[in-house]
């Protein structure tokens, strides 16, 4: 079988970032420039004062008013989609978001928003948080016909898929903080196996309630300092944060025949669950590294053809050493030249710069592959070495761009990988 027949191109991208990245260029200069894109909770999300006490978390509070903000999450052309203004007032900004992106990916493929109406195009997005649908119903004395629809974490698949008139499957998908690799890996199957000949895939993630500052905090997850300081010694938990983004993927084989820019190339994914670790939130290296081996050996990608891998970087004591360890055995340790596995942490980079946006993390992982360009993790994260973890794994930015990059996510109760290329 040739390479091509199980290979996915990504033929388009859109996304929206905190600090106000949203497009390939501009996340490039963010990241090469070391720009800090966290910030200060917005005043019109909800009280600080009622809801954060800076340092020791306290019950019903957060340890930091810290996080990765879009700069504008209630602008919305509800006339651009079809939408009446009193049903885009119900909608969940992230319904909002994803056919916002998914508008633009398609664009940036060169498909106009409409040419896809009537075909088997799936949508596969990865969403978790349920803060909206949550606050519109305690609003009771406002009744509104459009509450359900307009809050339902389902719907947020269904937006794209309703408004562009499309057929194929359609999956909202909550697998935590790997829900849109998940979404991904679902997307990359129905193109390949012939149920889709696109699939927008996903992910979004808008923090409208104070529910999971307070709840994350009470786990001893959030960092009480307001920075996450990913693989490092000063590593004391993640800040939260939000965005979207939407790769347009199509079988490789297809993409040349039909015209298209192919961005980047997925040799190939893979999801797994962890099974049962000491806690229901702790990682399993193990199952980390069965994955990653997995797809590697299926793909027929061996640990020498690394140039670099993107890690998940939650920046916290538990998370990091797991993912480090299970890298470490899964290819570090299977190198045959004499050298050690760079680890280039690009979501360790995203994080330190602009936060976890928890289930939004797909097309922004995909970037660097998508621009062939490798930029450089803040070096203010970097106090200690992963080799303390794992051995023949160490971390510091790649000397050359050049393919495969395998991008690697595993959070709480799911694994996903997908290794991606530049394409050539």
């Amino acid at each position: 079988m040739e390479d091509n027949d199980r290979a996915v191109a990504i033929v388009g991208v859109g996304f929206r970032l905190p600090g106000g990245p949203a497009n390939l260029d501009e996340l490039w200069h963010a990241l090469a420039e070391g720009r800090d894109l966290v910030g200060e909770m917005p005043a019109d999300r909800f009280d600080r004062v009622r809801w954060v006490a800076p340092g020791s978390p306290r019950a019903g509070r957060s340890c930091t008013a810290a996080g990765g903000f879009l700069p504008d999450v209630a602008g919305f052309d509800a006339g651009f989609f079809g939408i009446a203004p009193a049903e885009a007032a119900r909608m969940d900004p992230q319904q909002r978001l994803v056919l916002e992106t998914a508008a633009e990916a398609l664009d940036d493929a060169g498909a106009p928003a409409e040419s896809p109406a009537g075909s088997d195009t799936s949508v596969f997005i990865g969403v978790s948080d349920p803060g909206c649908g949550r606050l519109q119903a305690q609003m009771r004395e406002d009744a509104s016909p459009y509450v359900m629809s307009g809050g339902a974490l389902p719907v947020v698949a269904n937006r794209p898929s309703y408004c562009l008139d499309v057929h194929g499957p359609r999956m909202s998908i909550d697998t935590a903080c790997s829900s849109a690799l998940v979404a991904g890996d679902r997307a990359c199957r129905s193109v390949l196996d012939g149920t889709s000949r696109i699939a927008p895939a996903g992910g979004v993630n808008v923090l409208t309630g104070p529910d999971g500052f307070h709840g994350f905090s009470a786990a001893s997850m959030l960092s009480p300092r307001g920075r996450c300081a990913a693989f490092s010694a000063q590593a004391d938990g993640f800040i939260r944060a939000e965005g979207g983004g939407v790769v347009v993927l199509k079988r490789l084989a297809d993409a040349p025949a039909d015209g298209d820019r192919t961005h980047a190339v997925i040799a190939g994914s893979g999801s797994n669950c962890d099974g049962r670790t000491t806690g229901l939130s702790l990682p399993n290296a193990q199952a980390q590294k069965a994955l990653l081996r997995d797809v590697y050996e299926r793909m027929g990608i061996t640990p020498d053809d690394v140039v670099h891998f993107e890690a998940h970087g939650t920046g916290t004591p538990v998370g990091d050493p797991a993912e480090a360890q299970a890298v470490g055995r899964a290819l570090g340790q299977r190198l045959t030249a004499d050298r050690d596995l760079d680890l280039f942490l690009l979501h360790s980079s995203l994080t330190a710069h602009v936060s976890n946006h928890q289930q939004a993390p797909y097309a922004a992982g995909n970037a660097p592959p998508a621009s062939g360009r490798s930029p450089r993790s803040r070096p203010s994260t970097r106090t200690t070495p992963v080799r303390t973890f794992a051995a023949r794994c160490t971390v510091r930015p790649p000397t050359r761009p050049t393919a495969p990059s395998p991008a690697s996510s595993a959070a709480c109760s799911a694994a996903s990988c997908a290794p991606t290329r530049p394409n050539s």
